[in-house]
């Protein structure tokens, strides 16, 4: 009887151990991340977690189907963002990396779902989305800009200084 159970118990894992193989099942990895349309954040490439009120920011979006990278990624729909610009590539390494589309944030505070779509080399269609909360006021985002401010005042005071000095 204990010799019946084991086999059996052993089958039963093959078979569910097969299902996931044979089931073919599709893996689809994307990493999105914010950066607003300002100099201070996007040429330091600092990200942020959440837009504000009808800021206008650019989306990220790196897709992988099966372990491949896709690139022909576009938004299916969009939700209560407004997309502003069009459609850009991301290159890292010499090899295009990312999607990058500029879009608006609606001007109410929410979680807010975009619906993306990607076809593969093989031409294979997949979607996938992501959700983006937006707020009134990020605190982050004020402090990065006080401190590009505050940095930008101490160059420009020091190299003053400097060049009022050398003279002497």
């Amino acid at each position: 009887m204990k010799k019946l159970i084991k086999i059996l118990s052993l089958t039963i894992l093959i078979c569910f151990a097969a299902t996931n193989l044979v089931s073919g099942r599709d893996l689809i990895k994307t990493r999105i991340s914010l950066t607003p349309v300002s100099p201070i954040f996007y040429e330091n490439y600092i990200g942020i977690e959440t837009p504000t009120f009808n800021q206008e920011f650019r989306l990220h979006v790196e897709a992988r189907y099966n372990d491949e990278i896709v690139m022909d990624v576009r938004i299916l729909d969009p939700g209560a963002f407004e997309e502003i610009g069009v459609t850009e590539i991301e290159w890292k390494d010499d090899k295009p990396n990312a999607n990058v589309f500029t879009l608006k944030a609606p001007d109410k505070e929410g979680t807010y779902r975009i619906v993306f779509e990607g076809t593969t080399n093989a031409e294979e269609n997949f979607t996938f989305s992501t959700e983006i909360k937006v707020v009134e006021s990020d605190s982050f985002q004020t402090w990065v800009r006080v401190g590009g401010i505050i940095g930008i005042v101490i160059v420009t005071a020091l190299t003053i200084s400097l060049i009022a000095n050398a003279g002497k």
